[in-house]
Protein backbone atom coordinates (compact mmCIF):
# COMPACT_ATOMS: atom_id res chain seq x y z
CA UNK A 1 0.00 0.00 0.00
CA UNK A 2 1.27 3.44 -0.83
CA UNK A 3 -0.01 6.84 0.32
CA UNK A 4 1.01 10.15 -1.21
CA UNK A 5 1.13 12.83 1.50
CA UNK A 6 -0.54 15.79 -0.19
CA UNK A 7 -4.16 14.71 -0.32
CA UNK A 8 -3.58 12.34 -3.23
CA UNK A 9 -3.68 8.65 -2.46
CA UNK A 10 -2.66 5.47 -4.19
CA UNK A 11 -4.19 2.80 -2.03
CA UNK A 12 -2.41 -0.21 -3.48
CA UNK A 13 0.64 -0.99 -5.54
CA UNK A 14 0.99 -4.61 -6.55
CA UNK A 15 2.81 -6.58 -9.22
CA UNK A 16 1.17 -9.74 -10.51
CA UNK A 17 3.24 -12.75 -9.37
CA UNK A 18 3.55 -14.01 -12.95
CA UNK A 19 5.51 -10.90 -14.01
CA UNK A 20 7.62 -10.25 -10.93
CA UNK A 21 11.38 -9.94 -11.42
CA UNK A 22 10.86 -8.21 -14.78
CA UNK A 23 11.44 -4.60 -13.67
CA UNK A 24 7.78 -3.65 -13.44
CA UNK A 25 7.99 -3.01 -9.70
CA UNK A 26 10.92 -0.64 -10.18
CA UNK A 27 9.06 1.21 -12.94
CA UNK A 28 5.98 1.52 -10.70
CA UNK A 29 8.08 2.96 -7.87
CA UNK A 30 9.74 5.45 -10.21
CA UNK A 31 6.38 6.50 -11.70
CA UNK A 32 4.94 6.90 -8.21
CA UNK A 33 7.83 9.12 -7.09
CA UNK A 34 7.56 11.16 -10.27
CA UNK A 35 3.81 11.60 -9.74
CA UNK A 36 4.28 12.65 -6.12
CA UNK A 37 6.91 15.20 -7.10
CA UNK A 38 4.60 16.62 -9.76
CA UNK A 39 1.94 17.23 -7.10
CA UNK A 40 4.45 18.89 -4.72
CA UNK A 41 4.08 16.08 -2.18
CA UNK A 42 6.53 16.35 0.70
CA UNK A 43 7.01 12.62 1.24
CA UNK A 44 5.70 9.18 0.39
CA UNK A 45 4.67 6.52 2.88
CA UNK A 46 4.66 2.90 1.84
CA UNK A 47 3.43 -0.05 3.89
CA UNK A 48 3.91 -3.76 3.31
CA UNK A 49 3.43 -6.98 5.23
CA UNK A 50 6.20 -7.67 7.73
CA UNK A 51 6.89 -11.01 6.04
CA UNK A 52 7.01 -9.59 2.49
CA UNK A 53 10.80 -9.63 2.32
CA UNK A 54 10.92 -9.52 -1.49
CA UNK A 55 9.05 -6.19 -1.58
CA UNK A 56 11.06 -4.79 1.34
CA UNK A 57 14.28 -5.64 -0.45
CA UNK A 58 13.05 -3.84 -3.59
CA UNK A 59 12.09 -0.73 -1.63
CA UNK A 60 15.36 -0.57 0.28
CA UNK A 61 17.40 -1.14 -2.87
CA UNK A 62 15.71 1.88 -4.46
CA UNK A 63 16.22 4.34 -1.61
CA UNK A 64 13.15 3.85 0.57
CA UNK A 65 13.91 3.94 4.30
CA UNK A 66 12.19 1.89 6.97
CA UNK A 67 10.27 4.15 9.36
CA UNK A 68 11.27 3.10 12.86
CA UNK A 69 9.55 6.05 14.56
CA UNK A 70 5.90 5.07 14.16
CA UNK A 71 3.75 2.00 14.68
CA UNK A 72 0.77 1.71 12.39
CA UNK A 73 -2.60 0.54 13.71
CA UNK A 74 -5.71 -0.65 11.90
CA UNK A 75 -9.33 -0.61 13.01
CA UNK A 76 -11.40 -3.15 11.07
CA UNK A 77 -14.89 -2.12 10.01
CA UNK A 78 -17.72 -4.09 8.43
CA UNK A 79 -16.01 -7.45 8.78
CA UNK A 80 -12.69 -6.16 7.39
Amino acid sequence: MLHVVCGECISALFVDPTVRQTGIGVRLLIATVDFARSTSAIRLVLATAVDNHQAQSLYTKHGWQLDRDFNHYAFPLNGG
